[in-house]
């Protein structure tokens, strides 16, 4: 019983998540729309104080927030080149509230961290993680793409209560290689 309500509330939140997918016009207007999903935040999170982040890769930062990005606007986030197929970790503890494609970002992974801050990540070639799925800092979420080799990018945004922030201010620059 306790099983077949499990997938019956995974299939619902799926669902929802589609429709929401559908529905939003661009990563900014999907992470508020999945921000707001419905998913309970598991009591761990809730109790979190302080969030601690980390990189999700080891790479080179190419463009840091608010740099000119290769198309001449300013980054929301860090863009990283990293080998191609690396794995990619949470940058801290959370729950995945979107995996998968969205619009022309390939494969990408949304999750909801204690004290109102959300992850965005982009680059995956492999997602290893799905929508309601608790992350430890650290935990393997999947693997950067193979299709540039080692030119591959990885696009890490951080938000706090919806606005980005920079997230070199909060992850531990020390994990992060000087070359990959």
């Amino acid at each position: 019983a306790w099983l077949n309500a499990t997938q019956s509330r995974r299939g619902y939140v799926q669902a929802q998540i589609s429709d929401l997918t559908r529905e939003a016009q661009n990563v900014q207007d999907l992470m508020q729309k999945v921000a707001g999903a419905g998913l309970a935040l598991p009591q761990k999170l809730k109790k979190a104080g302080h969030v601690t982040f980390t990189s999700p890769a080891k790479g080179k930062i190419l463009y840091g927030f608010g740099d000119a990005d290769d198309v001449g606007s300013a980054s929301r986030g860090l863009t990283m080149r990293v080998r191609g197929g690396e794995m990619i970790v949470a940058p801290a503890d959370g729950q995945v509230v979107f995996a998968g494609p969205f619009k022309g970002y390939g494969n990408i992974l949304i999750i909801r961290h204690g004290d109102d801050y959300h992850s965005f990540l982009a680059g995956f070639g492999r997602l290893d993680s799905a929508v309601g799925q608790v992350v430890n800092a650290g935990e393997p979420l999947g693997r950067s793409s193979m299709e540039q080799g080692n030119n591959t990018q990885l696009y890490f945004e951080l938000r706090y209560r919806g606005a980005p922030i920079n997230p070199a201010q909060y992850v531990h620059v020390t994990n992060v290689a000087a070359n990959p």
